[in-house]
């Protein structure tokens, strides 16, 4: 928007009268210069941010419990979407914004117009449709101000409504991790999305009945009061400060595009922050890799070898290379906590939780050794189909990655050269069905 102390600027073979004007509202004219400052600021740091969300999330992700996971899981889903969003918004804002420059520039370097009679390169009937089409600039200079002006609060209430919704989060994580002390996991993740899904209902009942029923409806009545209550916690679940600008942006434009609008960005952003999918196919006229599988026989996990670019699995084994030249292989196996922490005390009763002040005791030992070996029980460990049943384990821990994993040192010396093949089962929780079958993990020699 254009300073409301820049005085119009006259054309040079005209009076100033025929110098069309901006039209710009006097108490919004500065918000230009600090919209676009703090695109340029901001638009670099949220892609560094962006980054540094990922590695958070991957850095605790690994070793949560439970209720850790919904906290770190959940918050890292909605941060992204709202850093998403902002990203949107601001890389739109400054795309906006550089054509309204343009705008003003050429306004204000040509301030006349078009000059109809120098035309010479079209016909009469051309000249005439085309004057027929050109609008003065000034409109087009307001038009994109006010657009840049609502991109810009519009990505604002997107992203701050995703972030605010931790305040959901947080006790549906609570919830369950009360519920999982008496019932099962599934039994806790039902039951605590029933009573989500409840209030949920709630709320949008209570908002039909408010808006159907209008001057009807007794706000002293049990059903008023119901409908206070029901709307009142509705309102509570988001900050005074994105409850504001939604309203503005609201009740100035046209309500039906504003809120289809704005929830078909929350729901975009959010399905974006969910999936992460890569386009591996599916383009119409494409390939699409007919002939060729990611997985199931006949392919290579990279997850399963670090050696081959990809993340390791925090789900999964995995070993360095798959070309071992070495007289051993080393193993490692993700330490799980939501499911290690129930499958190692239900397959093995002896086994107590390492948290002994004096590690070199006897019994801490004695408590070492009965967790390794509970471990190597579980995971039954074979190569080439042979049970490698006096295989040890040791505890690794990753700092960088705070990752916890079991390793195993498989001695290959004397296998042949060729394929060879490492079985991991993997560790179920109690009350879940047993795996069907175990990572495999192919390798050479």
């Amino acid at each position: 928007m254009l300073p409301a102390a820049t005085p119009p600027i006259a054309p040079a073979n005209g009076s100033e009268a025929d110098t069309p004007s901006i039209d710009v509202p006097r108490d919004t004219t500065p918000t230009f210069e600090l919209e676009m400052l703090v695109s340029g600021a901001v638009l670099f740091g949220l892609f560094q941010l962006a980054g540094e969300l990922e590695q958070w999330v991957h850095y605790w992700q690994p070793h949560v419990g439970l209720l850790g996971t919904f906290l770190v899981s959940g918050g890292g889903m909605l941060g992204r979407a709202a850093l998403y969003g902002l990203i949107a918004c601001f890389v739109t804002h400054l795309a906006i914004r550089a054509y309204w420059v343009a705008l003003v520039g050429a306004n204000s370097v040509f301030p006349g117009g078009p000059r109809w009679d120098r035309m010479r390169q079209l016909g009469p009937i051309q000249t005439e449709l085309t004057r027929a089409r050109v609008r003065p600039l000034s409109e087009f200079i307001t038009r994109a101000d006010n657009a840049a002006s609502i991109v810009f609060a519009s990505g604002f209430v997107i992203a701050l409504s995703l972030t605010t919704a931790i305040v959901i989060i947080v006790p549906f994580a609570l919830l369950v991790w009360a519920l999982q002390r008496v019932l099962r996991m599934e039994t806790a993740l039902i039951v605590s999305g029933g009573i989500v899904l409840t209030l949920a209902v709630a709320q949008i009942g209570a908002s039909l009945v408010d808006y159907q029923r209008k001057e009807r409806l007794d706000p002293e009545s049990r059903l008023g009061r119901a409908v206070r209550a029901a709307l009142r916690f509705a309102l509570s679940t988001s900050t005074p400060a994105v409850r504001s600008l939604w309203t503005v942006l609201m009740t100035n434009l046209s309500p039906k595009v504003a809120a289809a609008a704005m929830i078909a960005g929350a729901v975009i952003l959010s399905a974006i922050s969910i999936s992460r999918s890569q386009a591996d196919g599916g383009l119409p006229g494409a390939s699409n890799f007919r002939f060729f599988s990611d997985g199931g026989p006949g392919a290579l996990s990279a997850a399963r070898y670090a050696t081959l670019g990809a993340e390791p699995d925090t789900r999964g084994p995995w070993i360095d290379a798959d070309v071992v030249t070495g007289p051993y292989l080393r193993l490692h196996i993700p330490y799980r906590p939501l499911v290690h922490d129930l499958a190692m005390p239900a397959a093995c009763p002896d086994v107590r939780p390492l948290d002994f002040d004096d590690l070199g005791s006897a019994q801490a030992r004695a408590a070492t050794e009965a967790v390794l070996r509970c471990a190597a029980r579980i995971h039954r460990i074979a190569l080439d189909g042979r049970p490698l049943d006096s295989l040890r384990l040791r505890f690794l821990a990753d700092p960088k990655a705070n990752r916890r994993v079991f390793v195993a040192h498989v001695s290959v010396r004397g296998l042949a050269e060729g394929e060879h093949v490492l079985t991991v089962w993997p560790a179920v929780r109690p009350g879940r069905p047993a795996a069907t079958a175990p990572y495999t993990i192919p390798f050479w020699r």
